[in-house]
């Protein structure tokens, strides 16, 4: 399949010689439109057709490029393929089609990420059947302390101020933003409280997206993304799993490591409640269900579970 499509706002660069440069993110935009149609078993843009009357009618791809240009109609247009008719087969599924057409070219997932996501999607595919119950989901903390690396060079001047916009891999959320940090190489974020409520550690990832104001609009500069699973890995004395937690993640931008931010984490106290009805409900899923690759994912994660409660149990005389 051959899919031609013209570029969204920001999906091409100009260089400082004026020459046309592409990123991922136009072909991240054009796996997400191939995955809703497998979904929905219709080319992408299929339903913006000219008005000939006739049902082979070709795409107006002047009326798509239109509606494009205006964010409104773009957002209410890229979200319409999913109509309640089609039945994804997941929920996972949705958001990283979602995600990969999203308007804003820096949100949408990096290639990387879309590899490990579909994999995961692969392996748990018919096999997960585990949904966790709302009172055992977790809140997390983690303000941002400081961020290393020159990651953009203003026009005026040698420092410049950015702040983070946190959330975690659910376009449904609403970002959580963080202080903001004036700096050249090296920037250092006041203590701002920044909660992400109801997230689920064993499957969600943590996403940062690195601002700056660049005359009178934002600028997306980087991104960092970690799975909150690699924080249930209990290491040195302290083995309490709402202990504070340092992290170090690469801040990348348009495929690049341009720097690092460190930040501080704490799940909030319903983690051991959320990691034992996992561990419990998965293990009694996984007795039923048929092992192999489509279980693979959700025992790993039971794997996780059950290593961290072990960890953070008090060991008796």
């Amino acid at each position: 399949m051959i899919i031609s499509i013209s570029p969204l706002p920001d999906s091409v660069d100009k260089s400082d010689d004026g020459a046309t440069t592409y990123t991922d993110k136009i072909d991240i935009f054009g796996l997400g439109q191939i995955l809703i149609s497998l979904v929905t078993r219709d080319v992408p843009f299929g339903y913006v057709m000219r008005t000939t009357g006739r049902a082979d009618s070709p795409i107006d791809d002047n009326l798509v490029a239109a509606r494009l240009k205006d964010p409104v109609e773009a957002i209410k247009m890229l979200a319409e393929p999913f109509d309640v008719d089609y039945a994804c087969p997941s929920e996972e599924y949705e958001t990283l089609a979602l995600e990969c057409i999203t308007y804003d070219p820096e949100r949408r997932p990096t290639a990387p990420e879309v590899v490990r996501r579909l994999e995961t999607i692969r392996q748990a595919y018919g096999g997960a059947g585990f949904t966790t119950p709302d009172l055992a989901k977790v809140d997390l903390t983690e303000p941002p302390v400081k961020t290393s690396g020159v990651l953009y060079v203003p026009s005026f001047g040698t420092s410049h101020d950015i702040w983070c916009e946190i959330n975690v891999d659910d376009t449904k959320r609403t970002p959580v933003k963080s202080s903001v940090a004036t700096g050249g190489a090296l920037h250092r974020f006041m203590p701002v409280s920044t909660t992400i409520a109801n997230i689920e550690p064993l499957s969600h990832t943590l996403e940062v997206l690195i601002k700056t104001q660049v005359l009178l609009f934002p600028k997306t500069i980087g991104k960092v993304s970690i799975p909150l699973s690699e924080l249930l890995t209990l290491e040195g004395d302290d083995k309490s799993l709402t202990a504070v937690r340092t992290k170090q993640g690469p801040i990348v931008h348009e495929g690049d490591n341009i720097g690092t931010l460190e930040f501080r984490m704490v799940f909030g106290p319903q983690i051991r409640g959320y990691l034992e009805v996992f561990e419990r409900e998965t293990t009694e899923f996984l007795k039923k269900a048929i092992a192999g690759p489509k279980t693979l994912d959700l025992s790993k994660k039971r794997d996780v579970a059950a290593a961290a409660l072990l960890a953070s149990t008090p060991k008796t005389p």
